[in-house]
């Protein structure tokens, strides 16, 4: 564009074309250049390309693009090869109306825990109760808990993991494979976080049952209490706890009561509800894609991966994760307690 400006600047001054092109030849600018930019400025006085008209479309026309927008809203779970039979043009053809025309890209679907009628009647009622209870108070108060089961071998995401090669055999053995056991050893672990800080993890052993009695002693007694007394230093604080067996037992509802300065029932937390705990949505999830990068040897080994990376989890994303509560609540309540991800 800078070329065809400076030619069109001297045919302003009244320089011929042979005169222009002694000038510009020096900068490798052709001698059609300047003839084909000068006769340009004459018909359309203006310097800039015409706009080329291009082979016709003779799949992706109009009606073609109209006619697959309405298969798809129809039926957003059609195949290509099946689209592109129905409509007599090639799958080719299909997958770039589709991404250039109509701009939708392929989802996978997701897994999700079902939901009956009442249990999401039960979500939206509670959800309204927390938000109003909690959710609009300040958030460092609460301390969120949960359990989880961690194994000693590697996890992947099998949809972005890629390993470049000529050929899959070209891939060594160790990086090709990911090995999986029958018996692999898992060991589960409950902890806490609040805006304020994280509590210790707590390692419950292979076979141990976890019934009111042990929940109450090893977890709630030994750690979330003493813990959370440091933590905040004499201020009033609220645990929240999901309703697993050993959390709803009234052995363990009426010990909340007594001995903790606030705490959210077992009849006030959502069924079902991984969606609404920091925990569950967030925090596990980055803990385990640190901790399982690599095949663990032993449980020793894992446990000593979990304590490290514990120590080291950042709080910015634990505040985050807990910023982010409210907003689910309200998700949740706008659904109507169905599932809002």
């Amino acid at each position: 564009m800078e070329t065809r400006l400076t030619i069109k600047f001297h045919h302003e001054q009244g320089l011929t074309p042979p005169e222009i092109f002694k000038l510009v030849k020096s900068s490798g600018v052709a001698r059609s250049t300047v003839y084909n930019t000068i006769n340009r400025l004459s018909e359309t006085g203006s310097v800039a390309y015409r706009k080329r008209s291009g082979r016709p479309r003779s799949a992706r026309t109009p009606a073609i693009v109209k006619r697959l927008r309405a298969r798809i809203a129809r039926n957003p779970q059609q195949s290509q090869r099946k689209l592109s039979k129905s409509l007599g043009i090639s799958q080719k053809s299909i997958c770039r109306a589709i991404k250039e025309d109509l701009g939708l890209r392929p989802f996978k679907k997701r897994p999700a825990q079902g939901l009956s009628l009442a249990q999401k009647k039960m979500r939206l009622v509670r959800s309204k109760t927390l938000l109003a209870r909690h959710a609009t108070q300040d958030l460092d108060r609460i301390i969120f808990s949960d359990e989880k089961l961690f194994s000693v071998e590697e996890s992947t995401n099998n949809q972005n993991v890629r390993i470049y090669a000529a050929s899959f055999h070209d891939i060594p053995e160790e990086l090709r494979t990911i090995q999986r056991f029958q018996y692999e050893k898992k060991v589960m672990i409950w902890c806490g976080v609040s805006k304020k800080g994280k509590l210790p993890l707590v390692f419950i052993e292979p076979g141990t049952k976890i019934n009111a009695k042990y929940y109450k002693e090893s977890v709630l007694e030994s750690v979330l209490k003493p813990q959370a007394e440091i933590l905040y230093e004499g201020s009033p604080w609220v645990f929240q706890q999901d309703s697993a067996p050993a959390h709803k037992s009234q052995h363990v509802q009426n010990w909340c009561r007594q001995n903790l300065p606030d705490f959210i029932p077992s009849t006030l937390w959502p069924p079902s509800s991984p969606d609404l705990n920091p925990l569950d949505y967030c925090i596990w999830g980055i803990l385990q894609a640190r901790v399982n990068a690599t095949r663990h040897i032993s449980i020793e080994s894992l446990k000593a991966a979990l304590i490290r990376e514990w120590n080291h989890f950042p709080m910015e994303v634990v505040r985050e994760s807990i910023d982010a509560w409210p907003r689910r609540l309200r998700s949740t309540i706008a659904k109507r307690g169905g599932r809002f991800e």
